[in-house]
Order: C-alpha cells, then sequence, then structure tokens
C-alpha cells in the first residue's frame, strides 16, 4: 500500500535523498513530473477548457436540440476515459485543426507566468533535485520562467521528434512536452491514428525517452492528475510493476478527491509516497462546519515547491532581491563593450550608478534600524526604573 505522509515529511525525505547521493558525486535522483496544476490559475486546466468546449457546442448547436443530444449521449458513453472525454469535446468545438490550435495560442499567449511555473524554476537552476521535467502541458510558461530567472541553457523538446536530444545524463535543465506544443496539438490526440503509431514505438519517441529517464531518477508530482491512459501513466505503471524505480516515487495531490480518482495499481504500490492536504480548522473552517457545510483543503502546486524551496534553503533569484544587480548581468553576459548602437554602456553606468545610490541608502536605513532599537532599549529601561 502506497503511503501518505505530510508535506513536511515528504519535504524531508527527499531531502535525506539528495543529499545521500551529493554525498556518493552522484547525479540529480529525481525529475519533476508537472500537469495543469502548475500553470494555474493563469492558464485553464483541462476541465476548464472541456467548460468552454461545452458552451460553444451549445451555441452552435442553437435551434438544433437533437443534435445537441446526441453530441452529450456520445460523450456519456465515453465513461471516465478522461482523455477521450477531453479529446471528444474540444473536436466538437472545433472541428479544424487550426482552429484547435489557434484556441491554445490565444489560451497561452494571453496568459501570465503563475507563481508555480517561477518556483520550480528556480528549483532547476540549482540542479540539485532535479534537471528534467515531463509535463503534458502545451504551454511554454517553464521555458519562459527559467529564461526569465536567466537560464537560457534549456533544452525544451516541443514536439515527439525532438525527444532525440533528451539525454537521461545531461546536466542541462531539460522539459519533455510529451504532447508536444499548441503547434502540434494534433499529434498529441489520443484519438488520432498517427500519435498512436508515434507513441506505440519505444526507440527515441515519448514512451521510449520517459522509460530511460525512468530507470535512473524517480518522479517527483506534482499538479497532474494522472489520466490512466496518458503515455506518462502507462511508463509509470510499468515501472512499478517491474519495480525498476530507483528511488521512492513522490505524488503531491491537488485534493482528497484527486487522490481517490488515482488507479488501484497506483494506490497500493509500496513504492510511492503520497502527500494530501491537510484540514487546517481555523475559525473560518469550525463556522462553515458549524453551519454543516463541507471544506475540502487542497494543496497548491506553489505549497509544494515553496515547501522544498525552504526545506533546501534555496536562495531567491538576483531578478527578485537585486533587479539592478540582475540587469547589469545581464548586459555583461549578453552584450559586448563595444556595442554603443543603444547606448548599452551608458545604461550600465546608470544601473551601476543606481546601485550604488542604493547600497547607500539600504546602509542608511540599517543605521536608522539600529537607532530605533537602540532608542526603544533605553525607553524600555527607563520604564524599569520608574517602576
Amino acid at each position: 500500500m502506497g503511503k501518505i505522509v505530510s508535506l513536511q515529511d515528504a519535504t524531508n525525505l527527499i531531502w535525506e535523498t539528495v543529499e545521500i547521493e551529493q554525498e556518493m558525486e552522484e547525479e540529480c535522483p529525481y525529475l519533476f513530473i508537472v500537469g495543469a496544476g502548475i500553470s494555474t490559475p493563469e492558464i485553464l486546466t483541462a476541465n476548464g477548457i472541456i467548460d468552454q468546449c461545452k458552451k460553444k457546442v451549445e451555441r452552435l448547436c442553437q435551434g438544433d436540440g437533437e443534435k445537441l443530444q446526441r453530441i452529450c449521449d456520445v460523450a456519456e458513453s465515453l465513461g471516465e476515459n478522461s482523455a477521450k472525454y477531453y479529446s471528444y469535446w474540444f473536436e466538437q468545438a472545433y472541428k479544424n485543426k487550426m482552429h484547435r490550435q489557434q484556441y491554445l495560442k490565444n489560451i497561452m499567449n494571453d496568459s501570465k507566468i503563475s507563481m508555480s511555473n517561477l518556483l520550480l524554476a528556480q528549483i532547476l537552476n540549482t540542479k540539485t533535485i532535479a534537471t528534467t521535467v515531463i509535463t503534458p502541458n502545451f504551454d511554454n510558461h517553464l521555458l519562459k520562467s527559467l529564461n526569465l530567472l536567466g537560464n537560457y541553457d534549456v533544452f525544451s523538446a516541443d514536439n515527439m521528434l525532438d525527444n532525440i536530444a533528451l539525454n537521461a545524463n545531461s546536466k542541462r535543465v531539460q522539459i519533455m512536452h510529451v504532447h508536444g506544443m499548441y503547434e502540434f496539438y494534433d499529434c498529441c490526440n489520443l484519438e488520432n491514428r498517427d500519435a498512436e503509431i508515434i507513441q506505440g514505438q519505444e526507440f527515441k519517441t515519448t514512451p521510449g525517452t520517459i522509460k530511460t529517464f525512468l530507470k535512473r531518477k524517480s518522479p517527483i508530482v506534482i499538479g497532474y492528475s494522472g489520466w490512466e491512459d496518458d503515455v506518462i501513466m502507462v511508463k509509470l505503471r510499468e515501472c512499478l510493476e517491474y519495480e525498476a524505480l530507483p528511488y521512492k516515487l513522490f505524488w503531491f495531490c491537488y485534493s482528497g478527491k484527486d487522490y481517490e480518482k488515482l488507479p488501484k495499481w497506483l494506490k497500493e504500490n509500496k513504492e510511492v509516497v503520497f502527500v494530501l492536504p491537510e484540514k487546517k480548522m481555523d475559525m473560518r473552517s469550525k463556522i462553515e462546519n458549524r453551519e454543516n457545510k463541507v471544506e475540502h483543503p487542497v494543496l497548491l502546486a506553489e505549497d509544494v515547491l515553496s515547501a522544498l524551496i525552504v526545506r533546501f534553503g534555496f536562495k531567491s533569484p538576483n531578478l527578485f532581491i537585486n533587479p539592478i544587480q540582475y540587469y547589469i548581468d545581464l548586459i555583461d553576459k549578453y552584450l559586448s563593450e563595444k556595442i554603443e548602437i543603444f547606448s548599452t554602456n551608458s545604461w550600465k553606468c546608470r544601473l551601476d550608478d543606481a546601485k550604488k545610490h542604493l547600497g547607500d541608502i539600504n546602509e542608511q536605513n540599517q543605521e536608522l534600524e539600529k537607532q530605533i532599537r537602540d532608542l526603544n532599549r533605553l525607553t524600555f529601561q527607563e520604564k524599569e526604573i520608574v517602576k
């Protein structure tokens, strides 16, 4: 039976494994498997896309109730096959490949980077826990986050043919989009015959590459609901059945309901460690319970990643703690001092000057804070004497 532990215990177990591997001078023991939960709320989840597609189909079928009913009946017949259900509604709303791609493109391009993507990028940049991410997501926001934090040495496999360049021994940060980016949506559609042919091969394809990685690294799963017929789940099941994972698999569940939906073969495997959201009995939840309302606690991806960052003591990126130095380093790294077309050197001098003055201001603030503390201490001592 898979073990259920607290968030703190899970981060401690991951930290201990990494510490042992570092003592033995081994490579990162883990890889991340992340789903839509890593990009929410900025990007819709699969359920959000399905809801939008249903509304569009209703508009398209206005005046033809029988047609709408037939579509709903077919969708209902798909049962709990999440991938087929998703693909069916998507294709009913957008029957042309170009329109499906444009729909996804609009969702991706119009959205901001999520907190979770930034936190994951911060962890990956340390190259301590993991350097590889496997995701079914279509967006490139993790890549944008890594670039934003100053890491441009990243390989992103945007379609299944790019898997030939992925390497389990690589020290670079790597992102495997198992279903490709939105430009390659139809290659990932599980109802597409081409996808079946591509996914059925083992050599240098998505399934074969995942299998290779799982022989050396164990997954930390965050924000992923685990559609059972998805290529990720197929390979995870295979590795667990043959006890091929080198370390414990950690699965962070968004909710208790999500945990219950996971397949039996996963929940009952002793090599899997699950983390579920903990019930927070604050004043608000107590009032809700008193009113017979059921509260469903959740475990956000950003909370999991923040806990890992705290446990490992990773420092915040320069972009957030010293943005002036960040831009100075950026100019130094990519632009020659001889380039004067855009007056970059003069701008760099201004940044250097701003940094110097900012340093002076910080010193003055620290001195002022010290004086206030001394004054408070003297005031307290005087009050004690009066007593």
